[in-house]
């Protein structure tokens, strides 16, 4: 069997369904000459780009935490003696599976059609394995429409009605313990294109894919090297090593998550907030793997108001995702699931507000301190994302979408469903009825010394 995987924002090999299932696949042709299953990621297609407001798509804040999560990604699929290939773009992805003859492709779905390009490039021939690969409940065990879910109210009580039906994922550790042990047999090899000093040996690959395959090793050291002094949150980093660390440290160490409720609305101190957004948004960590762990710490010591928060918190999260299921593209159109709007226009007096909004150069000092802190660090609380959110669209009186699209050019833990849908519920074109926020209120209530202020400004 001929097959590839294809990463897509689902950076891990551990704790993953659809990585277990192709492993596993490989696993039962092992009875042949060998084993021929590659690991790849094609180049987002917006990585390079400028948006059409005028600043880059991708901050290298967000950059360096990308990389960080595929170098130590890449690390544990060669410790598989399997090869992880990155393309710069469809075609050569295309031009890889033609000469690889690749008979299976598996990825995970999404709902949105950027993300499902690569199905009108690649043969026909080839057959895609495609599942939903980071949720935390199953669809299936939810006997309700989604269309009833006009609401994450109406969501949650269907969930917990259900008793939290959560995925069970099939672990992919069994499979991976058997390919290693597999990996030991001589008789068994990996891929037959390998890497050696940079150069395919392979005589089955033309020389203008040669040219253009690359390792992800190699192109994650060559990037993160001029990253190195770029700065990110905390000094977050974005590999599986770090997350499950922190996971341990959160929950079990530190135990921070008793008081979780407590803190959640913090602005300043780390472990005012779990923190665990960035990993889940590149799907370094599962939701399953973190609710698990909330689970064994309510049987080890009780359940609180804190470990049911972070519950809803993932539940939050999960709600977004299903919604993007539902509406797909809309996600990112100007009148989002409304039946009116009008987008605001974007001549040169709106633009002007909206950069000094983007660089923290707004009348209000709290928003400010927020918007600078995102530029920098690449990460502000769900607070300060709330209320500058609200400022850009009911007091600024701008288009969502545009500040929908800066989160995403500067957030580390950028999602699209949680972050165009989050936007979409506080501009009210969601379908919830707007929400504005009180600005002077929150500030006095969440930053009462102006503490937080005075660091970012």
């Amino acid at each position: 069997m001929k097959a590839a995987y294809l990463f897509q924002n689902d950076f891990r090999i551990q704790n993953n369904e659809l990585v277990a299932n192709a492993l596993a696949e490989a696993i039962s042709e092992s009875s042949g000459e060998s084993i021929e299953l590659d690991f790849t990621i094609v180049k987002p297609k917006n990585f390079d780009l400028v948006d059409e407001l005028g600043f880059p798509m991708w901050s290298n804040a967000k950059k360096k935490v990308f990389f960080q999560a595929l170098l130590f990604l890449s690390k544990e699929i060669h410790m598989l003696n399997l090869n992880f290939y990155f393309f710069n773009d469809l075609i050569e992805f295309n031009n890889y599976l033609k000469h690889r003859n690749i008979e299976f492709l598996f990825v995970a779905a999404s709902p949105f059609s950027y993300e499902n390009e690569y199905k009108s490039i690649i043969s026909s021939n080839i057959k895609i394995v495609s599942q939903v690969n980071n949720l935390l409940i199953e669809p299936d065990n939810l006997n309700f429409l989604f269309d009833s879910f006009t609401s994450f109210t109406k969501f949650k009580k269907a969930v917990e009605k259900s008793q939290w039906p959560i995925k069970a994922s099939r672990s992919s550790d069994l499979s991976l313990n058997q390919f290693k042990a597999d990996a030991l047999n001589p008789n068994i090899k990996a891929s037959e294109i390998l890497l050696e000093s940079s150069n395919l040996v392979s005589t089955q690959i033309t020389s203008d894919l040669k040219s253009a395959i690359k390792r992800v090793l190699d192109w994650s050291q060559e990037n993160l090297k001029d990253l190195k002094n770029i700065e990110v949150a905390f000094d977050l980093k974005g590999d599986r090593e770090s997350a499950l660390t922190h996971l341990q440290t959160y929950v079990w160490d530190k135990k921070h998550i008793k008081h979780y409720k407590q803190t959640r609305n913090g602005m300043i101190e780390f472990y005012d907030s779990s923190k665990f957004s960035m990993w889940l948004a590149w799907g370094v960590l599962s939701p399953v793997e973190i609710f698990q762990e909330i689970l064994a710490f309510e049987d080890k010591y009780e359940p609180n108001s804190s470990t049911y928060w972070l519950k809803l918190e993932l539940l939050w999260r999960d709600y977004f995702k299903w919604m993007a299921d539902n509406c797909g593209d809309l996600l990112f159109m100007p009148r989002g699931l409304s039946e009116e709007y009008t987008e605001p226009e974007m001549n040169s007096f709106n633009k002007k507000l909206f950069i000094n909004w983007c660089e923290g150069k707004t009348k209000n000092s709290f928003i400010n301190a927020n918007m600078i802190e995102l530029k920098t660090s690449g990460f502000i609380s769900n607070r300060g994302r709330q209320n500058v959110a609200s400022y850009l669209v009911h007091e600024l009186n701008l288009s969502w979408l545009w500040g929908a699209k800066w989160f995403e050019s500067q957030l580390i833990d950028f999602d699209p469903a949680s972050n165009y849908g989050n936007w979409q519920y506080i501009s009210g074109v969601g379908g919830w009825g707007d929400h504005k926020f009180d600005y002077d209120w929150q500030s006095q209530t969440y930053d009462p010394d102006q503490k937080y202020q005075k660091i970012w400004l």
